[in-house]
């Protein structure tokens, strides 16, 4: 059984229609190795629902790119996301510069979904052939932060982001529910692992690897 669970890749879906996330969730149900954890119309239900596994994989729905993003980055930083869309070009072009991992549109087929969630899971990429190329661009131009920001754990990645959103360490503390020495402490790890010693160099990193958006 421990097995078994370790093998399960653990789905949460965010989509404002109950109706899509019910098919979604059929969809998905039918894979052994797929268990969709939550299913919420947004991802602050399903940061609420305490009692669900954190998701290895956040379906998303494009409508909610921007400020969505950004808390799935900070509550499940280890988390793989995927936007739903409608397959405008325009908008697959803006979710591969948004820093996700895969792209469906609605007219794609479901043994797709499948294939998805597998890709990126197993830390891959997939993208329309549109999305793609606007992916390779952005992976190109922020290469080198991508490298360092492997580096990090999670709950230094998590510090990252709310020291670039203008939180002050005992701000953190609150949040993470942990002491001030233990945030600076986790503080100073990235400021030598990154090679960044300002609030400001921090923003800028954040920026460039899609954790928080560019005032």
């Amino acid at each position: 059984m421990a097995s078994k669970t370790r093998l399960t890749i653990r789905v949460a879906l965010v989509d404002a229609h109950a109706v899509v996330r019910s098919g979604l969730e059929a969809l998905l149900a039918r894979h052994a190795r797929i268990a969709v954890v939550s299913k919420a119309s947004s991802i602050a239900d399903v940061i609420s629902n305490e009692a669900a596994s954190p998701p290895d994989v956040v379906i998303l729905d494009a409508g909610s790119l921007g400020s969505e993003t950004r808390e799935i980055h900070r509550r499940f930083p280890m988390a793989k996301l995927i936007v739903f869309g409608s397959g405008d070009s325009e908008e697959e072009v803006e979710v591969a510069r948004a820093g996700v991992h895969g792209y469906l549109s609605q007219s794609s087929p479901p043994a797709e979904f499948v294939r998805a969630v597998e890709t990126v899971y197993g830390g891959g990429v997939h993208l329309s052939p549109r999305a793609a190329r606007a992916h390779d661009v952005a992976v190109g131009q922020s290469e080198r932060e991508k490298g360092r920001f492997a580096l990090l754990t999670q709950r230094e990645r998590q510090v990252v982001i709310l020291v670039a959103e203008g939180y002050t360490s005992r701000d953190i503390a609150r949040l993470l529910r942990l002491s001030v020495r233990t945030v600076e402490s986790h503080r100073e790890h990235v400021a030598r692992k990154l090679g960044i010693h300002t609030v400001a160099g921090l923003t800028r990193f954040a920026v460039a690897n899609g954790l928080v958006e560019a005032d």
